[in-house]
């Protein structure tokens, strides 16, 4: 215990001194920020004089880019005191921001060369200090803030975040030793068993994120332009895209704050702790908000596997469902008041299920609880990361009970086509299910807008002269991007079930030939896993035969309790 508290602290160090050279840039950054526009308010009120060039020159620096700092030498005359002076600018940086350096190059050079003398800015104070150029380049001053405020963000936060996860650290050890055997107690919010909403967690990192991107792709905007439409580079117009989508993830970056300010004191509030694996987790969430939904608020418990892979700027962090159940609390079971609202919360959870695991670790689980309606003004989005394990209490045999979505018939019409699937009764009896075109926009629009990236991408390949094997391997996965694209925007299905079997139909924009398959050809009828889409799991229903064939009754059904009903009402309509 003690060797691993070590090395956690020594982590710590190691990445409060990996974040100070990026502070130490920043503060850099900063000061030289501040001295240039100090300088610039002071230059104003000097004395102006001629000077005659005696010198200039273009200096080049080659690199990943060429810089440019134009040199000079020139002498005046203060009270027939001659000087010499070698300042032209405000700054000394080399850079290739804008034709500054090249334009002063040539007035200083053509100045030199007919003998004309030059306006020279001098400090009455102390004349031997003055400038030919005191103009402040904003361009230049964007571009040092740039340095200033992404350097020394990160830098400063990184050494925070060390700090504090240092001494969290050095706490959560602590309570470790105390109570080995209950790693529920480890976190304070979960062994008091109110777990804190993650809202504010998850607007500062969308609000960062977006604001780092915004300012790295700042400079994009800027010169951007005038080398698509003066430059008539029409290639370069593909940089946009990094402008419109820091756009976007500040409009995120804001409905997160909205959400925050709004609903961010929600607690989850345990009946008991933990939740039991083979058992049930139940507790109430308490809104610090009225919250008002016609259609109910959707909660979803949710096992994830998080894996963080690589490091430094190859850090991935990928998160896999593996298991997700949701339901519906309905208006009336909500206790709302004037300013709080609360949401009774039951799941059964499965045997065999991963407990949640150590934070720290690169490899872990965590159960997810997440609370979501639309409603007039920020929409509820709010999630909690909750204890879950499996304890003397988990119950091998333990069933989870089936509720159906609703109780009556039209409740169940009502709910599942709130999700674009319609319901009928059939004319002979038994039951149609039609599964809608485009049920899922934003899976749709995910997909969609990723199929314009990769297209740009091979694009981009194309024009820049790559070898033709690599648009070819792109293009080969392009058609299966295409496809999931069209799938998500066009495919109609139909399952119709009664006493002579089970007809499934439709496919992409509904065509397709029906399949029947009688009641003794039918071997399983299950809601299975399907693809996931975010940390949203969509499951799939599987028809099975006794030969061992497996058909696709159904896809992209948003939680298990509807794809349960789907399959309920399927079966009942089968044995009729």
């Amino acid at each position: 215990m003690a060797s691993k508290l070590r090395r956690k602290f020594l982590g710590a160090v190691f990445v409060f001194l990996f974040g100070a050279p990026f502070a130490a840039v920043g503060v850099f950054a900063t000061w030289s920020s501040a001295s240039q526009l100090w300088r610039w308010h002071e230059v104003r009120s000097w004395d102006v004089v001629d000077a005659r060039v005696l010198d200039a020159d273009l200096q080049v620096n080659s690199g990943d880019g060429d810089t440019y700092r134009v040199l000079a030498t020139y002498e005046y005359f203060v009270a027939g005191e001659r000087h010499v002076s070698e300042q032209v600018g405000l700054s000394n940086w080399s850079d290739n921001l804008g034709r500054f350096h090249h334009n002063a190059h040539r007035e200083l050079s053509e100045a030199r060369a007919a003998g004309r003398p030059v306006p020279c800015w001098v400090n009455p104070a102390q004349p031997g200090q003055a400038y030919l150029y005191p103009q402040l380049r904003w361009g230049l001053l964007l571009f040092k803030s740039l340095f200033a405020v992404i350097f020394g963000g990160v830098g400063f936060a990184v050494m925070i975040a060390a700090f504090r996860g240092g001494k969290k650290a050095r706490k959560a050890e602590t309570i470790r030793t105390q109570e080995p055997e209950r790693p529920w107690h480890w976190r304070e919010d979960w062994r008091e068993g109110r777990v804190k909403s993650g809202s504010r967690a998850a607007a500062v990192g969308m609000c960062a994120f977006a604001v780092l991107w915004n300012l790295i792709s700042a400079p994009v905007a800027v010169f951007l332009p005038e080398e698509v439409f003066r430059k008539g580079n029409h290639l370069a117009a593909l940089g946009f895209i990094f402008p419109v989508i820091g756009m976007l993830l500040l409009y995120w970056g804001l409905r997160a704050v909205l959400r925050h300010r709004r609903f961010g004191g929600a607690v989850f509030e345990m009946d008991a702790v933990p939740g039991v694996i083979g058992g049930r987790l139940s507790g109430r969430i308490a809104v610090p908000a009225y919250v008002e939904s016609e259609r109910g608020i959707n909660l979803t418990l949710s096992c994830m596997r998080r894996e963080v892979t690589g490091s430094g700027k190859n850090r991935r962090t990928s998160e896999r469902v593996l298991w997700q159940d949701a339901r519906t609390v309905p208006r009336e079971a909500i206790a709302s008041g004037p300013m709080r609202t609360s949401l009774p919360v039951t799941f059964d959870i499965p045997y065999g299920l991963q407990s949640s695991t150590d934070p720290t670790e690169n490899e872990r689980t965590l159960w997810k609880l997440t609370a979501q309606a639309k409603i007039r003004g920020a929409d509820l989005d709010t999630s909690f990361e909750i204890p879950v394990f499996e304890t003397p209490e988990s119950d091998p045999q333990f069933e989870p009970t089936r509720e159906p979505i609703a109780t009556t018939e039209a409740e169940i019409i009502d709910q599942l086509a709130a999700i674009g699937v319609v319901a009928e009764t059939l004319p002979e009896g038994g039951r149609s299910f039609l599964f809608k075109a485009a049920r899922h926009k934003g899976a749709a629009i995910g997909s969609t807008f990723f199929l314009l990236l990769w297209t740009g991408a091979i694009v981009l390949m194309l024009r820049l002269g790559a070898p033709l094997l690599f648009p070819i391997v792109f293009g080969l996965f392009e058609l299966l991007i295409v496809w999931v694209a069209m799938d998500l925007w066009f495919s109609v299905r139909r399952v119709r079930a009664s006493r002579r079997g089970l007809e499934l139909s439709g496919g992409l924009f509904g065509l397709g030939k029906p399949k029947l398959f009688e009641p003794d050809r039918i071997d399983k009828l299950e809601p299975v896993r399907g693809m996931q889409v975010g940390n949203r799991l969509y499951y799939r229903i599987k028809l099975g035969t006794p030969d061992g064939r497996e058909y696709v009754a159904a896809t992209m059904l948003d939680n298990l309790a509807v794809a349960r009903q789907v399959v309920s009402e399927l079966r009942s309509s089968l044995e009729a």
